[in-house]
């Protein structure tokens, strides 16, 4: 479990952005004692890792187990862990096509710190928006409704840049979208 702090700690160094799905389900097949070599970090022997002790909080545990505990036993059965394990995957992918800029497969040092000033970015945007209460961080109601408002946003997106009604914006919708919405941003920063 040790490495698997270290291995968190990484991953949310290179994505930032998304880390949310993205390691949890390793974290809990460690500690519900599945092997998973995914989580060793390279050169390290077990339970030696630099990044801290390798424990999960309650809450995070919380949170995983909201997320993946399908049919509600407290823990990940092998299909739930799956399904952990291919959002982290996912989430990963997207990420390094977003800030991988020079194609090596891997968030360089520059990209890191642009994956890190994007989250920070959006992180502050969401903050400033839903932070009702004014205590820095996002509450269950106030998360709730930053959800809403983001799935009423890729919805907007969706039906006004899904040219072909597919009902997902290929790579040429997502540029074109990108596009608009820069010059929009540029033209009218407020908003």
């Amino acid at each position: 479990m040790k490495h698997m702090t270290c291995l968190r700690r990484l991953v949310l160094g290179a994505s930032v952005a998304f880390s949310l799905a993205m390691v949890p389900g390793l974290a809990l097949a460690e500690e519900t004692g599945s092997p998973n070599t995914t989580t060793k970090p390279p050169g390290k022997p077990p339970g030696e890792c630099k990044h801290g002790d390798g424990k999960m909080d309650g809450k995070r545990r919380e949170e995983l187990l909201k997320k993946f505990d399908a049919n509600g036993n407290g823990q990940l059965d092998p299909d739930e862990k799956e399904k952990a394990r291919q959002t982290m995957e996912t989430k990963k992918a997207k990420l390094l096509k977003r800030f991988d800029t020079n194609g090596n497969g891997q968030l360089d040092p520059d990209e890191k710190e642009k994956a890190k000033q994007a989250h920070n970015t959006r992180r502050s945007e969401a903050l400033k928006k839903f932070d009702t209460n004014g205590n820095g961080q996002l509450d269950p109601d106030e998360r709730e409704q930053a959800k809403q408002a983001a799935q009423a946003r890729r919805s907007e997106i969706l039906s006004k840049y899904d040219a072909d009604g597919d009902g997902t914006l290929s790579d040429a919708e997502k540029e074109i979208a990108r596009k608009e919405m820069a010059i929009q941003k540029e033209a009218f920063p407020e908003n």
